[in-house]
């Protein structure tokens, strides 16, 4: 008697753990799949965030893409309205060099649209490479700018010659990005220097301003093409990304790199890194 009761227990205590250890089998089922659905939430609303925030940056830059084609645009009508109003012949002249200088002016803008395109879609910039020396292209961007702003820009360099093999055209585009940059983003009592050195392969153009500080965030995204970097404050400016995706490109397109730091202290500085050949490489 006593031993069949012993063995209904044993059998009851052995129904319990198994009851018991389905419920827990359960239970963790019912977690695993609340974490899952937890993830898949999680996942979805970065998607929709990730989504929604391009689709902003993209009609940001679509509106200030179309605000500065407008520029140059507006002033070709303005000048072509004064010339059907029989304008005198020192008239005439101002008015055909504004057309001609804003035609070229729309012209880069589109150029600049068509290589971010190119970037953005994994490819290289076409280049053509041949001897040349960066200093008198330097000189030559900063001898194109307003006496005002030019009177702010210094290039430095412990040597007479920078010589490589570039696609001259190529890094002048680049070069004026920044040096544009480099004046729109700065302090207007302070200067920009521009350095230049040569190593046994590698050759730094650096471009130093001094203004607002670029947080670091931002430094991590200014060479996308869809981001547009904003000051805050009286001085706001606002950037449109495709000059930095160009300069990024170009780097790139010499087999070298374009990195950006920005401090209180050292200021805004970019630096331009290209091999001094890589024709042996292509």
């Amino acid at each position: 008697m006593s031993e069949n009761r012993l063995d209904m227990s044993e059998k009851l205590s052995e129904e319990h753990r198994e009851q018991r250890d389905s419920a827990r089998v359960e239970r963790d089922s019912a977690l695993q799949e609340r974490d899952s659905a937890r993830i898949e939430r999680d996942d979805f609303h970065q998607q929709t965030v990730s989504m929604e925030g391009n689709r902003i940056a993209q009609e940001q830059f679509v509106v200030t893409l179309s605000h500065d084609l407008r520029n140059p645009i507006g002033a070709i009508k303005m000048a072509v309205d004064i010339i059907r109003g029989q304008a005198d012949e020192n008239t005439l002249k101002e008015m055909t060099d504004l057309i001609d200088r804003n035609a070229d002016q729309a012209g880069e803008l589109i150029g600049h649209l068509l290589d971010v395109h190119l970037i953005r879609s994994g490819c290289k910039l076409p280049i053509e490479m041949r001897d040349c020396d960066l200093l008198p292209v330097l000189q030559k961007c900063q001898q194109a700018l307003a006496p005002a702003e030019r009177n702010k820009v210094f290039i430095s360099s412990d040597q007479v010659e920078i010589k490589g093999f570039w696609d001259l055209r190529a890094l002048e585009r680049a070069f004026k990005n920044l040096i544009g940059n480099a004046i729109k983003f700065s302090d207007p009592e302070k200067n920009i220097i521009i350095h230049v050195s040569q190593g046994l392969d590698i050759s730094t153009i650096s471009f130093k301003n001094f203004g607002q500080v670029i947080s670091l965030e931002n430094q991590l995204r200014i060479f996308d093409s869809q981001i547009r970097i904003q000051q805050t404050g009286s001085q706001q400016k606002k950037g449109w990304g495709l000059g930095l995706t160009l300069v990024r490109g170009i780097a790139e397109a010499h087999g070298g790199k374009i990195e950006v730091t920005s401090t209180r202290h050292e200021g805004t500085i970019f630096t331009l890194r290209i091999p001094n050949d890589i024709r042996t490489e292509i």
